[in-house]
């Protein structure tokens, strides 16, 4: 007998009676799907997708394989219906609620309980709640949901909008590279339809608490304070509880009697001003990873009728503050502009990391070992900051807690991109509840660092991306104002006072606020954030890159090696130009410019030769890593500095795109789909450590050394030395340098200026192709740092091992270099023959 039947059997036999509510969870394989018009059908497993339920029944194979996406894509043509019975234990019927909590469906779905129609939902980012006390039946209840067609229905709702209002909402569809689904901006989901989200009943007599939000922030200097807003499904207006509040780690605990019909009305009330207030000195302060430790505390919440336990809830809470300066970096002119500075209890912090897209286009299936292992591969490369981007939907709950145990700050884009959006009543009304959801569900998080209203889409607007008949700019942007600054902005900033609000990324910040909500140029460097993308140019070099307030979105694409993407294509189409590769590729015009960026460094073989696509997927790696590291340090260097007569610099961030991937392709990842860093993400940990040396040419062949350091402290007496190799002996240094340092500033980067006669060495030798190596010696320990001139870094940060073979001239007198270079990274060996063009 299996341990599911038994615990049924005993319900269903005994008088067990609880004064707490209790769940039913209704996930599981007890499901069935159908499609109404084929003849397809099947268990299911909740939560799922559509897509896992037509895999495991044999109709599809895995969809990430190959095309899948191209030849599965009727899949999201169809409507679809998943159901189950439900036996119920004889203590449901006893109860004076019964609640239906469905915790996500993804797609537009109609809900019946017994035939009886109860819900229609369309937002994927929403849970719901159903009564189900009147529909309850003896013996087999059923529970069907129906689902329509997520791309037809938005094709339709598009061709509504379209009908009332005269124009259309662009995009209409994204470029063909995306291969991706028209009227996404109606869409607001995935194809992967299902019920995504546990779904559960619950039943009980008095109280169940739907939802318990904690508030933290300073109270003066000396203590901070804990708002509470309680949401309780209720039986009766009249009976009198009791809450406790308690924080055990520090032995504070509060008390309050209350009276339903005090606060609302039964069956739902809401419980505010319940406020704690604790002092500083009994608890510690939470920091960001690199600036000290994150202690948890438990914030738990119990609810009585008389000594009667009804329900109980804990939060995990951390004590911080956050606080964005954007003070103007000249009081004497105002037109330099402003900071944008993030503090965290008040002290500035460099946000140093990257941005997150979504670990599987199946976000119901199991992904927390994938998680996890981003996560910590954030933490080793030294990053503090993660931005959940506004094209994907909003993490579960392990996802953020994850981030306070590990000190990572997450930037949070509600999840508007790249589009522009309806305002209807009904589609506004959709997102109050939406934003209100997912405000309360999230900010007692102390590592959640911001909300920002969308991705893109100011920059879109006021740079002119949509063209739509009768949908001028000024209307655009009337509508956009209504979504985001009259609709969003004023729930989230009631709501959650602890954290900045930002009306869009990139946007400029408390400018933006001053226009009206929309910038003439929301990419200004003397402003908020940028988002940067540049491939005409040679992303090695310094001045390729602007001097921002802040970058919350830069990078360049590359290839997984070989051995991560046969698993997801047949080895035959491991080509470049393959059928396969080439649909892969969803940036348009990608498949030309990456190869045209590699080429500014480095010959290529032909195409047709067999070991082209192995040598190309290496060489976009050392391309990528090369180009983060050069801009990522561009960025750090200008944390402490401003150039007075333009107003730029003051840099406080950079974060680049994108960590992860959802599948195996090329893209901007650091990490591929297989779990795999790339070369990158080696570089990438170089050049977020605390500490670095930094060196660059500028565009008259001066060489700069600048030291970068986040370190909370001061370094005393510390010793520089630079080395200068020439390829012919890279064995000893034909000149090095060595400068004492008295101090190097906490929280600073600074030039460090070097004899005329270091740069002449440099110049004369530059011919015979130069490897500079940096260190810094402090009280016994060394910190290296390794540096590429103009186009080239012959020794990798933990890629070694390139060695010279030959030198040669080719007809049109270049310097060719061939040279073998041997990898070890994450337990694979790479051997190939490389020739690199030195102009």
């Amino acid at each position: 007998m299996s341990h599911e039947i038994f615990y049924w059997l005993l319900l269903l036999s005994t008088n067990f009676v609880s004064s707490l509510p209790l769940k039913i969870d209704l996930g599981g394989i007890h499901w069935n799907f159908y499609s109404p018009k084929l003849n397809v059908s099947g268990s299911a497993i909740v939560p799922g997708d559509i897509y896992a339920d037509l895999e495991a029944n044999n109709f599809i194979k895995n969809p990430l394989f190959g095309q899948g996406d191209k030849i599965y894509a009727w899949v999201g043509q169809q409507d679809w219906i998943y159901e189950r019975t439900i036996l119920l234990p004889q203590e449901v019927y006893k109860a004076n609620n019964v609640l239906l909590k469905i915790h996500g469906l993804n797609g537009f779905s109609s809900i019946y309980f017994n035939d009886y129609h109860v819900a229609n939902l369309d937002n994927q980012f929403l849970s719901h709640s159903i009564n189900l006390t009147s529909l309850l039946v003896r013996g087999m209840n059923f529970l069907r949901i129906s689902f329509k067609s997520n791309v037809k229905e938005a094709k339709m709702r598009s061709d509504v909008y379209e009908l009332l209002n005269n124009h259309v909402l662009p995009p209409e569809c994204p470029p063909e590279a995306y291969n991706g689904q028209c009227h996404v901006n109606f869409l607001r989901s995935m194809q992967a339809i299902g019920i995504w989200r546990p779904i559960e009943i619950i039943y009980f007599d008095h109280i169940s608490i739907e939802n318990f939000s904690p508030l933290i922030e300073p109270y003066g200097k000396t203590h901070f304070l804990v708002k509470n807003i309680i949401s309780i499904y209720c039986y009766s207006d009249f009976e009198n509880f009791k809450i406790e509040l308690s924080l055990d780690e520090i032995g504070l605990t509060k008390y309050l009697n209350f009276r339903p019909t005090n606060y609302g009305k039964c069956p739902k009330i809401k419980l505010e001003n319940l406020d704690i207030l604790v002092p500083r000195k009994k608890i510690k302060l939470w920091w960001p990873n690199g600036y000290g430790s994150q202690p948890l505390y438990t914030l738990q919440l119990k609810i009585y009728l008389n000594d009667t336990l009804l329900d109980s809830i804990k939060k995990r809470i951390a004590f911080r503050s956050i606080y964005l300066n954007q003070s103007f970096v000249s009081e004497l002119d105002y037109d330099k502009g402003r900071l944008f500075q993030f503090e965290v209890n008040n002290i500035p912090v460099f946000l140093k990391g990257t941005n997150f897209v979504p670990i599987s286009i199946f976000p119901s299936r199991n992904n927390t070992l994938r998680r996890n292992f981003l996560f910590h591969s954030m933490i080793e490369a030294n990053m503090n900051v993660l931005r959940v981007w506004g094209g994907g939907f909003y993490e579960d709950d392990d996802f953020y807690s994850l981030a306070d145990e590990l000190g990572l700050l997450i930037w949070q884009d509600f999840m508007f991109a790249c589009a522009l959006y309806p305002v209807n009543k009904a589609f506004l009304n959709s997102v109050k509840r939406e934003v209100k959801e997912q405000v309360l569900r999230l900010r007692h998080h102390p590592s959640l660092l911001c909300w920002a209203g969308n991705n893109e889409n100011e920059l879109a607007i006021s740079s002119v991306w949509y063209f739509a008949k009768n949908y001028s700019k000024e209307l655009q942007s009337k509508d956009y104002l209504i979504l985001y600054k009259q609709t969003i902005q004023p729930i989230v900033e009631k709501l959650d006072t602890s954290r900045p609000f930002l009306l869009s990324s990139p946007s400029n910040g408390i400018e933006t606020e001053i226009k009206g909500g929309i910038s003439e140029n929301p990419g200004s460097p003397l402003y908020g954030d940028i988002h940067f993308y540049v491939e005409t140019k040679n992303l090695w070099e310094d001045s390729t890159y602007l001097i921002p307030r802040c970058a919350t979105e830069f990078g360049v694409q590359s290839m997984p090696f070989k051995s991560t993407m046969v698993n997801w294509i047949k080895e035959e189409d491991w080509k470049y130009t393959s059928e396969t590769l080439l649909e892969r590729q969803h940036h348009p015009g990608g498949a030309l410019t990456l190869p045209m960026m590699i080429l500014q460094h480095f010959l290529l073989s032909s195409n047709s030769s067999t070991s082209f696509i192995d040598e190309f997927a290496f060489l976009s790696q050392v391309h990528q890593s090369i180009a983060l590291q050069t801009q990522i340090e561009h960025y750090r260097r200008w944390r402490s500095n401003l150039n007075l007569t333009n107003g730029l610099g003051y840099t406080m961030c950079a974060m680049y795109w994108q960590l992860n991937d959802v599948w195996s392709a090329p893209t901007w990842s650091t990490i591929d789909f297989n779990l795999r860093w790339k070369i990158s993400h080696y570089f990438v940990k170089r050049s977020f450590a605390p500490l670095i040396l930094s060196m660059f040419f500028d565009q008259n062949e001066n060489f700069h050394l600048f030291v970068c350091s986040d370190l909370l402290e001061n370094i005393y007496n510390s010793i520089i030395t630079i080395k200068v190799f020439v390829l012919q002996n890279e064995n000893d240094p034909i000149y090095q340098q060595s400068i004492k340092l008295n101090k190097i500033s906490l929280l600073s980067s600074n030039e460090i200026y070097l004899p005329e006669e270091f740069n002449w060495k440099i110049k004369n030798n530059v011919s015979l192709g130069i490897n500079l190596e940096g260190q810094i010696q402090i009280f016994g320990w060394i910190e290296k740092d390794l540096c590429r001139l103009r186009r080239f870094c012959w020794n990798y940060g933990g890629v070694k091992g390139i060695v010279v073979r030959r030198k040669r001239r080719n007809e049109a007198g270049q310097r060719i270099l061939d040279l073998e270079s041997s990898l070890d990274l994450t337990l694979w060996v790479i051997r190939l023959i490389r020739l690199l063009v030195w102009s």
